[in-house]
């Protein structure tokens, strides 16, 4: 880990992935790999090498436990790159409902790190906190001119007869590793979404890779079957395709429909 002096530190030019581990296994650790790689390119930085990936995850003391995986890659003095994993033991598997909070004008698209997953996360936390101060676990920002963008945690799926879209990365969005695996789903699909389909819509649900699918409230929008059926799509998933931590390769190929 780098010093407090380092430019990686003090400038927060540094960037970081993570997601859910359990019984030492995690889901799309080669994507998370390739987020990596693309987010250093766009910061001038290092990106590790499978090869040291695959040694820190073998050395990390995960003990096979449930929690929290973070790979982190910032800038070091004179040119440097400072890697480094940890892991946060932490319980996981439960069904949380979160309640939403909007944020009107709260996602600037245009932002030079628009889709990074960066150290600079201090907006994002104070708007997270506003959104706890309001009694809601969630903020959902909006671009200035109104347009539906992302979580402060996670992406955003609106549910309307059997359907989920979510946004597009085209607004400078995270395009988050469950958000992908998402989008293989036939009723699952992106498009432009605004305030009005939130009012319309019978589901909502957000993802991110440490909880995967949450089924969220709003206003008198709640929890409801597709959220839930997906719940089950993505359950079977994270049971197949899941690789251990010291394992070569991701698996691929596993498919299947909500009933």
């Amino acid at each position: 880990m780098p010093g407090c002096q380092s430019p990686g530190l003090r400038h927060a030019r540094g960037i970081f992935t993570s997601l859910r581990v359990a019984g030492g296994r995690g889901l799309r650790l080669e994507q998370h790999y390739q987020r990596l790689r693309d987010g250093a390119a766009r910061l001038g930085l290092q990106p590790p090498e499978r090869s040291v990936l695959r040694e820190g995850l073998r050395g990390l003391d995960h003990r096979g436990l449930e929690g929290i995986l973070r790979a982190n890659l910032a800038a070091g003095e004179e040119g440097q790159t400072h890697f480094w994993l940890s892991f946060e033991q932490q319980e996981l598997s439960g069904s949380p409902v979160w309640s939403l909070h909007l944020v009107p004008g709260g996602h600037w698209p245009q932002r030079p790190s628009a889709g990074l997953k960066s150290f600079a996360w201090l907006d994002h936390w104070l708007l997270a906190r506003k959104a706890r101060q309001a009694g809601a676990d969630e903020a959902i920002l909006l671009t200035a001119d109104g347009a539906l963008a992302e979580g402060c945690r996670s992406n955003l799926f609106v549910v309307r007869g059997a359907r989920a879209q979510t946004p597009p990365t085209s607004l400078g969005i995270l395009a988050g590793t469950t958000r992908e695996l998402l989008l293989e789903h036939p009723r699952v699909a992106v498009a432009a979404l605004h305030v009005a389909d939130l009012e319309t819509a019978d589901e909502i649900f957000a993802s991110n890779a440490v909880r995967g699918i949450v089924p969220c409230r709003w206003r008198n929008v709640g929890p409801g079957p597709f959220a839930s059926q997906l719940q089950e799509w993505y359950r079977q998933r994270w049971q197949r395709e899941a690789t251990p931590l010291d394992g070569p390769t991701p698996c691929e190929g596993f498919h299947s429909e909500l009933p």
